[in-house]
């Protein structure tokens, strides 16, 4: 059997686009898990800065093409969404420095659908562009530094609860 060949595929805005509201991150990010195109398995968030990972979901074949999935290998590795408040260079590919990127690692294509490529965009509220490189391996996924952690919010408990229902502890 032999291995098949892998890229990388790197979404970004073809402009550098804006700072990526969180109505908008969230609203990807429901896209993909709901629909299981990919599944989130890990994260990395800091004050400035959030990395999102995925593993392939058992629609993941949909991002690259329609019908029924082949029984063959995973149609990608890994893959990571990053937004932040600050405009970093892209990983590769010859676009523009940006706050809000989705990579696919080691993808069996050298692009995406076209209705995925729309999906990403409507969700953005940006045009965006596809670039790809092959594929050399998965890199670690990335650690937040103790002094970029985000602080974890109290939860506030109300001593109210809805309406008519009153809650006593003993």
């Amino acid at each position: 059997m032999t291995t098949p060949v892998r890229y990388d595929l790197l979404l970004v805005p073809t402009d550098g686009g804006h700072v990526l509201p969180d109505a908008a991150a969230r609203l990807l990010l429901r896209q993909l898990a709901l629909m299981q195109l990919a599944v989130p398995n890990d994260e990395a968030v800091a004050v400035d800065w959030v990395e999102i990972y995925f593993q392939p979901g058992v629609s993941s074949h949909l991002i690259f093409g329609e019908g029924i999935a082949p029984d063959a290998e995973p149609p990608f590795l890994d893959a990571v969404f990053r937004f932040s408040n600050q405009r970093e260079a892209p990983p590769f590919g010859e676009a523009p420095p940006s706050a809000v990127a989705f990579e696919l690692r080691g993808a069996l294509h050298t692009d995406v659908l076209g209705a995925f490529r729309q999906r990403v965009a409507d969700a953005w509220q940006m045009r965006v562009s596809v670039y790809s490189r092959p594929h050399e391996g998965l890199p670690p996924h990335r650690v937040v530094p103790e002094d970029q952690k985000r602080p974890v919010a109290e939860k506030k408990q109300s001593t109210r609860g809805a309406v008519g229902v009153r809650v006593e502890e003993f």
